[in-house]
């Protein structure tokens, strides 16, 4: 059943996105020719014309390009907002937990993110059109491999990141979920509240750990100093690979909390209108 639910989500959402990354491919191409014939041709009279249509073709890129992340980000959220709307009433009757709509509609907001940007910086490979850029790419490509772990650690952790803004974004609906009638209303107070609390608890974290960190010995200060340079990606048998699983352990459990969370509001208090 779950592969059911994620084709249907996929196919819903296609339908939409497809469109607009078909569109920004094919603005992508158009431009690169015409920035092209712009520089093979810059003697002509008719340069100026062909100025004006790539500048045309590059706002209108540029429109596609930025379509592309901010309708993938709003038609998943909307997604998720039907669910605990009019359409659960359907949803909910198939022979499917509501772990699995859940998991169905995170994995298809995360896949379409993703797909949306590759294909945005696949329509900026066309702009290439320097030889000495083409040239560097293979040291760009030697750099990466050389620090391989580094980017596997930041890649780890945009990942974490999308997948707990989505989350975070899906707590605030189901919240929002226990006002019907308000469902959108209360949805948006609970997004601002939430956000608020957390930064207050961080604020309130940093100070209490500055305070104790203040009245610890020198000697203590000085270890973790040297502790902290340790984890430096550039310090020589630095321990930087002990502090990113920390970190990456530290979004997961954030994103985990924020799965439990909602799983059990939309399992256990769940309330249609």
């Amino acid at each position: 059943m779950m592969n059911k639910l994620l084709k249907y989500e996929c196919i819903a959402v296609g339908r939409i996105l497809v469109p607009i990354w078909v569109g920004t491919a094919v603005l992508s191409l158009l431009v690169a020719v015409t920035e092209r014939m712009n520089q093979s041709f810059d003697s002509l009279v008719g340069t100026p014309v062909i100025a004006m249509v790539a500048s045309f073709l590059q706002v209108l890129t540029a429109l596609f390009v930025a379509a592309s992340l901010v309708v993938a980000f709003v038609v998943n959220i909307q997604r998720f907002y039907k669910l605990l709307g009019e359409q659960g009433y359907l949803m909910f009757s198939l022979p499917a937990a509501p772990w699995q709509h859940m998991a169905a509609k995170l994995l298809c907001a995360c896949g379409s993110t993703v797909a949306s940007f590759l294909v945005i910086m696949g329509c900026m490979g066309l702009y290439i059109t320097d030889t000495d850029s083409m040239v560097r790419e293979p040291v760009k490509i030697q750099l990466a491999l050389e620090n391989l772990g580094i980017t596997v650690f930041l890649v780890l952790i945009l990942v974490l990141l999308m997948v707990g803004m989505y989350l975070y974004l899906y707590l605030c609906i189901a919240i929002g979920s226990r006002w019907p009638q308000q469902r959108l209303l209360a949805s948006i107070v609970t997004y601002f509240v939430l956000g608020f609390a957390a930064q207050m608890v961080f604020i309130v974290l940093m100070v209490v750990g500055g305070i104790i960190i203040g009245n610890l010995p020198q000697g203590a200060l000085d270890s973790i100093n040297q502790f902290l340079l340790q984890l430096s990606f550039t310090t020589p048998g630095s321990l930087w690979p002990v502090g990113g699983a920390v970190v990456l352990l530290l979004f997961v459990l954030a994103d985990g909390i924020l799965w439990a969370v909602t799983q059990y509001l939309i399992s256990k208090k769940l309330n249609l209108p």
